[in-house]
């Protein structure tokens, strides 16, 4: 789930393969220097919860019935409907939110996730790198990367997209401190590269490519993301 700072009304959305445990550890850095109220999911179910006076509980069992996972505000990756159905559920005035993402390029993120998902028997060791890219979101096990463009990400109860600030992954301290800094927090003690887990050590049998085929379906799928990030596709791409 993402990080809520409800005095200072952000949010930290986790965009999957986009630097989300990063995010949770600069989250973790902001309150240890500056208790503050705050809401943020352990997973499994629970909600870390600090009220105004500083207080934690743990709410454990929040979600009486399994619903989506875009709503599930206990997954990491929920989208922005997830953290208003939240806000409904804890009374929380949604009014002044901003929301604050980090995008990636999409063949850098395809290839991450399906390194992760394989290095983790997330699924099986015979997944092809095109099932991959089509069908990630109905792969069992698999990062659903393909729910996730950034249009559907940020798109609340209403309709409407909240997307507030973005920064690339490519430029990420840059990008985040600039932000931090915008909202209102102090960055000058922050480390920006406090969590650092990786499955680029993880060796595929073959070289990565994408097909003509592939491209076009990225093209479309993934066609907000590149516009914000500036992104193209690379025909060439190998790894």
């Amino acid at each position: 789930m993402p990080d809520i700072f409800v005095e200072q009304k952000v949010v930290f959305m986790h965009n999957p393969k986009c630097g989300s445990r990063n995010l949770r550890a600069i989250s973790k850095q902001i309150r240890q220097q500056n208790p503050c109220q705050y809401i943020g999911a352990l997973n499994d179910n629970q909600l870390l919860v600090v009220d105004r006076r500083k207080r934690e509980r743990i709410l454990k069992n929040v979600l009486e019935k399994p619903v989506s996972k875009e709503l599930d505000y206990t997954w990491e990756h929920c989208s922005v409907k997830g953290i208003y159905k939240l806000f409904e559920r804890v009374n929380i005035d949604p009014e002044g939110f901003r929301f604050v993402y980090v995008i990636r390029h999409p063949q850098d993120r395809l290839v991450s996730g399906y390194r992760y998902d394989l290095k983790r028997n997330h699924i099986a060791q015979d997944t092809t790198f095109s099932e991959y890219i089509f069908h990630n979101d109905t792969i069992p096990g698999a990062m659903p990367l393909n729910t996730h463009p950034i249009e559907r990400f940020s798109e609340g109860l209403d309709g409407n997209q909240y997307l507030d600030h973005v920064v690339r992954l490519e430029d990420f301290e840059q990008g985040m401190r600039g932000v931090l800094t915008t909202l209102g927090f102090d960055t000058e003690d922050i480390h920006f590269d406090a969590w650092r887990h990786s499955s680029a050590d993880f060796q595929l049998p073959i070289s990565l490519q994408y097909s003509e085929k592939e491209l076009n379906f990225m093209s479309t799928l993934w066609a907000e993301d590149m516009r914000i990030g500036e992104y193209e596709l690379k025909s060439d791409y190998v790894l």
